[in-house]
Order: structure tokens, then C-alpha cells, then sequence
């Protein structure tokens, strides 16, 4: 954290990453909930995203009119206009009218697409739609007029409902008790069964069904590409920004360095040889401009992408969490290790770095010397061992910092499979959507 010191009076440098970067890692954390929405409606459900289309039919409508209450049935028929020359009805209402009708309509079109299939008798008896009025044994539910093949169909329920043989109420208790029926499944069951009954919808209205899923795909793949392009500029930017700080304070603590050197008593000068200065004042200070531009580029998104990913993670239930967290665990084990062990040895690397200088520096300086008195030898074995422990560190540093690399790939890799595998048996009992794994493993 003592790095950040460096950076005040650059706070609007400091402030501007910030907001750059916040932006990128929104804008990189939203592709995978595009991608999501192409596969899972743009491919899977052609297109269609609400369970309230466009057009209708009339026809089409009164069966969905079938199994809604007089209060819902209200609001229907004042989002819809009315039929036109091909007894076309469109929808009329705006975003938070649909958003209202998406729920009871989706259920009265599950319904009503399943009776288009074909419904046992023994099903629409047991669900109590023919009252108590009614014969309700599966015999009589099966002698009633329109009934063939033990099966009601959508023009069976509106004979029976035109006869007084199933009541409207009933219809409406029948899809209530279904849908309390489906359990955790419901919602997804539902979403299909009436996406299902809107492309039948649409292609009774005439309206070309490749048309609505290229709109949607071309639609979605220019929202995708907004969104990539907005995040490269966000990211050149905050690492134009990084880079201009970083130089800025390089800049100025070189200045500072050279002011307060010239300022030093011989006493001082030979306290820290000239050697750890000509040190300080160039690698130090790279060292220090590198490591500013990692935090403004790398240190701050990371907290940016990580807390936005828990956040659309959670929000996202899938059962699939705990996969996440113990991948989390095992990095966070992993670069604690690394970092306990590297870092003693990236305090002693500058100590080294300054020995190394200070020996060459006298080797060079007192090259006659040398020569005259046959040091040659003990003076290149004393610059080889100062060589030698440099190296060593920079070697055992490196090799910790390269093998946190493939541990993280390691674990991310095993993730990916523990995600695909568990949410495979999710997808395959209709619990996720395959648009959901795919923007959960991202």
C-alpha cells in the first residue's frame, strides 16, 4: 500500500483509473450476459423474448382469454388493438405493460399450448376445470362431446366452455393449481411452454420468423460489439493514464533525488557510496514507475472485475457457487504461499542489486591497483559471489512467480470442468439454461 503514496497530488490521475477502469470491467462483465441472451433466446426460442408477442391472432387470443380472470382478461384486450383485415391483433402497450402481462399471460399460453398438443382426459379431470357440477370421473370426461382418442384439444375446450360443460373459473383454478404444481421447475417450464405458444402465434399472424430471429441476433451482436469497443477504449485510455502518471511522478522523484543528493556532506555521500545511488535514483526508481502503472492498470481493475463478477454471480442462482468459492479459496491459498515467499527476497534483491554495483564500481575504479598487486583473482571471485547470490535470488523469485501461473490455470481449468460438469446435469434437468452456464463459466 505504501506504493499509493507516490500518487498524491495526482488525484484526479488517480480518480480518472478509476472510473475508466470501473466501466471496463462492467462493460467486459456484461458480453457474457449478451452471449447468454443469443444463445438462450436468440437460438433456442428464435428470437422471441416475451411471452407477449407482437401479433396475434383473435383466435389465438381468446384461447389465451381462456384461462385468465376478468381482471386480467381486461388488461389484455387494452394492450391489444383490435383486429384488423386479417384478424391480426397488435400489441399496443409499452415495456411496463408487457413487463405486467408477461407473468399471468405466459401461464394462460402454457396451458393454452398444451391443449393444442392434445390434453389426457384423465389430466383435465383431475384438475378440477369441470367443477362440481360436472361428471367428473374420467368415463364421463371421456363421453363429453369433442373428446377423441382420450385426448381434449383447444377446439374441445371451447365447445365444452360454450356448452357449460367446464366453467371459466375452473380453467382459471386449473392453471393455478398446475403451475403451484411445477415446483422449482416452474418458471422454466412455463417461459418454454408459452414461447412456444407465441411462435405458434406468430405463424398463424404471418409474420416470418426468421425475420424476428435475425432481428434479434443482429440486434444483440451490435449491443456486443458496443460494449467490446466501449471496454478497448477504456482500456487504452486508463493505460495511457497509468502510463502518463507513472512517468509524471518518475519524473519528478528523480528530480527530487538529484536535488537532495547534490545537498549531501561528503560524510553522507560516503554513508551510502555512490554506488546505492546511481542505483536508487535509476533502477529504483523504474522499478517504482513500473509497479504504479501495474496498480493504475492491473491492482485497481482486479477489485473492479472480481466484486462485479461475485455480484453477477449471486445474482445469477445456479446452485454452482460453492464451485466458485472453493476455486477462490484454493487461489487465494496459493498466491498467500507465494507471496510469503517472495517477498523477503524482493527486499533483499535491492540490497543485492546495490552490492553487485558497489563491487563492479571498485573493480573498475581501482583497476591499476588490482593489476599492480596480482589481486586479479580474488577480486573476480569477489565479484562472482555477489553475481552468484544476485542470481540466485532473481532465479528462485522468478521460478515462485512463474509457478503462479499455471496454479491459477490449473484451478480456473478444473473450475471450467466442475461448472460444465455439475451444470450439465442442471441443463439436462431443466434447472439452467444453457445461456446461463455459459455466461457463469465466463
Amino acid at each position: 500500500m505504501k506504493i499509493f503514496k507516490f500518487l498524491k497530488g495526482h488525484g484526479i490521475n488517480f480518480l480518472i483509473a478509476l472510473v475508466l477502469l470501473f466501466a471496463q470491467a462492467n462493460c467486459e462483465l456484461t458480453l457474457p450476459g449478451l452471449m447468454s441472451d443469443i444463445v438462450d433466446v436468440g437460438i433456442s426460442q428464435g428470437g422471441i423474448e416475451s411471452p407477449v408477442p407482437n401479433e396475434i391472432t383473435a383466435g389465438d387470443l381468446s384461447d389465451v382469454e381462456l384461462f385468465l380472470n376478468a381482471d386480467e382478461t381486461a388488461k389484455v384486450e387494452a394492450a391489444f388493438s383490435a383486429p384488423n383485415q386479417n384478424d391480426v391483433r397488435s400489441f399496443t402497450g409499452d415495456d411496463e405493460t408487457r413487463a405486467e402481462l408477461a407473468g399471468f399471460i405466459g401461464e394462460a399460453e402454457m396451458l393454452a399450448y398444451q391443449f393444442n398438443q392434445g390434453v389426457p382426459v384423465s389430466d383435465l379431470a383431475e384438475s378440477g376445470a369441470m367443477g362440481s357440477g360436472t361428471a367428473a370421473s374420467n368415463t364421463a370426461a371421456a363421453q363429453m362431446p369433442g373428446v377423441s382418442d382420450g385426448k381434449v384439444t383447444m377446439d374441445t375446450v371451447r365447445t365444452l366452455v360454450d356448452a357449460g360443460a367446464i366453467s371459466k373459473d375452473g380453467l382459471v383454478d386449473a392453471r393455478a393449481k398446475l403451475v403451484s404444481k411445477l415446483g422449482d421447475n416452474g418458471e422454466t417450464i412455463v417461459s418454454s411452454r408459452a414461447i412456444a405458444f407465441v411462435e405458434d402465434a406468430y405463424r398463424a399472424a404471418g409474420v416470418d420468423l426468421n425475420q424476428v430471429r435475425s432481428d434479434y441476433l443482429w440486434s444483440q451482436g451490435a449491443t456486443m460489439l458496443s460494449f467490446a469497443l466501449f471496454s478497448a477504449f477504456c482500456a487504452i485510455a486508463a493505460a495511457f493514464n497509468a502510463s502518463k502518471t507513472a512517468a509524471a511522478i518518475a519524473r519528478d522523484l528523480r528530480h527530487s533525488l538529484y536535488e537532495r543528493v547534490l545537498s549531501f556532506s561528503p560524510a553522507e555521500m560516503n554513508r551510502f557510496s555512490a554506488a546505492s545511488l546511481i542505483t536508487r535514483g535509476t533502477n529504483d526508481i523504474q522499478q517504482i514507475q513500473m509497479v504504479l502503472v501495474m496498480c493504475l492498470r492491473i491492482v485497481l481493475f482486479a477489485p473492479c472485475m472480481g466484486l462485479g463478477a461475485v455480484f453477477r454471480v449471486l445474482t445469477t442462482p445456479t446452485g454452482l457457487e460453492w464451485i466458485l468459492v472453493a476455486a477462490i479459496v484454493v487461489i487465494a491459498v496459493a498466491i498467500g504461499v507465494l507471496m510469503g515467499l517472495t517477498m523477503p527476497k524482493f527486499r533483499i534483491m535491492q540490497k543485492l542489486v546495490d552490492r553487485n554495483n558497489l563491487v563492479a564500481r571498485e573493480i573498475i575504479t581501482g583497476i591499476m591497483p588490482i593489476r599492480a598487486f596480482g589481486r586479479q583473482t580474488y577480486e573476480r571471485e569477489r565479484y562472482d559471489r555477489a553475481n552468484r547470490e544476485l542470481t540466485a535470488t532473481y532465479i528462485f523469485t522468478n521460478r515462485c512467480m512463474a509457478l503462479l501461473m499455471p496454479v491459477m490455470l490449473i484451478v480456473m481449468n478444473a473450475t471450467s470442468v466442475g461448472i460444465i460438469w455439475f451444470g450439465g446435469h442442471g441443463v439436462d434437468a431443466g434447472t439452467i439454461m444453457v445461456g446461463d452456464l455459459m455466461a457463469y463459466i465466463n
